[in-house]
């Protein structure tokens, strides 16, 4: 049955435009980390570091706490979009599938989507390194450990995004609490910092 609902939901994503998110995410993080890292690189490189292992904690300063939850919402709305429109959700609740196998299906199409995401950003962050000629060695484990963090880190808000987009009918909902819990949560974590 969750195999059924899986290919439902990869059917209805495949209609959208979802290959430009998958896209300009990873772009926009990896674009901003090369930036910032190449601006500021005898600040981040010392002695010994590993220009990739550096060049990589600000893919993940601009990944994790911006653009990664932006798109955790937009995976959310996504999904249920087509559930809204039309009332899809009568139609899909009165089948004989059990709520929490609807719910499960949409968590791993979230995941997936995910996955994609960190999968597309790997690629890009490791082809632009190449072309711009970082030193040292390629960590890969290291860089897929952070990926696979980065992705279990993600579990808890795709939670809470896809109760939030299964609640609300309009697209913007489940962007306004992405904005609004990740935006104090950097301000109090950069607090300390000061």
């Amino acid at each position: 049955m969750l195999k059924d609902i899986l290919y439902v939901e990869r059917l209805k994503l495949k209609r959208s435009k979802m290959w430009l998110i998958y896209i300009i995410g990873p772009l926009l993080g990896v674009f901003l980390a090369y930036i910032n890292f190449f601006k500021n690189y005898d600040l981040f490189m010392n002695p010994g570091d590993n220009a990739w292992i550096e060049a990589w904690t600000q893919v993940a300063l601009f990944m994790g706490p911006f653009v990664l939850p932006i798109l955790v919402g937009v995976y959310a709305a996504l999904i249920c979009r087509s559930e809204h429109v039309g009332g899809g959700w009568k139609q899909l609740l009165a089948l004989p599938i059990s709520h929490s196998n609807i719910f499960f299906g949409k968590f791993l199409t979230i995941i997936r989507m995910i996955v994609i995401t960190m999968l597309i950003l790997m690629i890009l962050f490791i082809s632009f390194g190449y072309l711009i000629g970082m030193d040292g060695n390629l960590p890969v484990f290291t860089l897929l450990g952070y990926m696979i963090r980065g992705i279990l880190a993600c579990l808890p808000l795709v939670v809470l995004q896809l109760i939030v987009s299964i609640r609300s009918k309009t697209f913007g909902i489940p962007l306004a609490v992405t904005i609004v819990f990740t935006l104090p949560a950097i301000f109090l974590h950069y607090q300390r910092l000061l």
